[in-house]
């Protein structure tokens, strides 16, 4: 059993959400990983009818390790403002690993563009926050991946792709 899923908001309240993203990314122990995602609302389930096509700033999580500790790591994501859709809860992993399935339907030819930071500043929140306005399509999304845990106990030619 791990501690995972999502909280989201409105678009509205962007720029404090990824400033709690980027505080608790910083700060996050080795169990826990935490994305930043920016899209227009998604049909699923969890989230009110209302908000399907709306702006939407979501974190999703994940805490691999004691439960209660993963829930205390949380708390902050599930107190923090007014969300409109929490779904962060103990769950085994394979349900986590699903939960977006409904989401992202096969054949659409979905295409993936990263880049590596050091770190998420104030600045470029800004840019990514005016990106996410402009998102037209259902499908499309800004995502911050927190890259931490395992990921950087090795150096990163250590492998033949660094970072994995």
């Amino acid at each position: 059993e791990i501690v995972g899923g999502a909280v989201a908001w409105p678009a509205s309240a962007a720029e404090d959400v990824l400033e709690l993203y980027r505080s608790l990314a910083e700060a996050a122990p080795r169990e826990l990983t935490l994305v930043a995602l920016m899209r227009p609302a998604p049909p699923a389930p969890w989230l009110p009818p209302e908000m399907h096509g709306k702006p939407i700033v979501i974190i999703l999580a994940c805490h691999s390790g004691d439960p209660a500790e993963g829930e205390r790591l949380v708390a902050p994501i599930k107190a923090f403002g007014k969300p409109v859709g929490d779904v962060l809860v103990r769950r085994p992993y394979a349900q986590l690993q699903s939960m977006l399935d409904a989401t992202q339907p096969k054949g659409k030819r979905y295409y993936w563009k990263s880049e590596y930071l050091a770190g998420v500043e104030p600045e470029l929140c800004d840019e990514l926050i005016a990106h996410a306005g402009r998102i037209r399509s259902p499908h499309a999304a800004i995502a911050l991946f927190q890259l931490g845990g395992a990921l950087n106990e090795l150096d990163e030619d250590h492998s033949p792709a660094g970072n994995r």
